[in-house]
């Protein structure tokens, strides 16, 4: 079973609730959906220390002319 953070609700809750758009999820347990906002900080920090390891943070990036 999966387990979601419903963001309406603040609340933990099962598959069967509300709908995607309004939860943080999927987690393996219910323990790792409740620390839902821990998780996601922690991964914006990597993801940002990644960003920040390879200088494009806040750069743009050039797809050449083939792109509209």
């Amino acid at each position: 079973m999966k387990w979601y953070y419903c963001l309406v609700h603040n609340r933990v809750e099962p598959e069967k609730g509300c709908a995607n758009s309004e939860r943080l999820g999927p987690y393996e347990s219910e323990e790792q959906a409740s620390h839902a906002f821990e998780i996601a900080r922690k991964r914006n920090e990597e993801w940002d220390a990644g960003e920040n390891e390879w200088g494009t943070k806040g750069e743009q990036v050039d797809l050449g002319d083939d792109v509209d």
